[in-house]
């Protein structure tokens, strides 16, 4: 494990993870086997620990995350932006 990374739960699947705050933004970048790299706001981790329903969302959220990006970046994730990802998230796969 890299120094700067510690050990944690991802927020979306509950799953062993690596993170590492992000300098200057009240954020993290996680590291997980199954949901990949992604960018995760405090408020939002705080959201998804406390709220059932937008709980319920993480496993689209998660989905959304294995999604390649365009530009190559990873899925930046807030408490403004997570409801929006979610559902188009959801729309796409009843499409499939």
């Amino acid at each position: 494990m890299s120094p700067n990374k510690e050990e944690c739960k991802c927020p979306l699947c509950d799953g062993p993870a690596q993170a590492v705050p992000l300098t200057g933004l009240a954020a993290r970048r996680i590291y997980c086997g199954k949901c990949t790299t992604y960018e995760i706001s405090e408020g939002l981790e705080g959201i998804l620990a406390d709220n059932p329903e937008a709980k319920g969302r993480a496993r689209y959220l998660s989905d959304a995350a294995k999604r390649p990006m365009a530009g190559g970046e990873g899925l930046k994730l807030t408490e403004d932006n997570f409801v929006g990802i979610a559902a188009t998230e959801e729309a796409l796969q009843a499409g499939e």
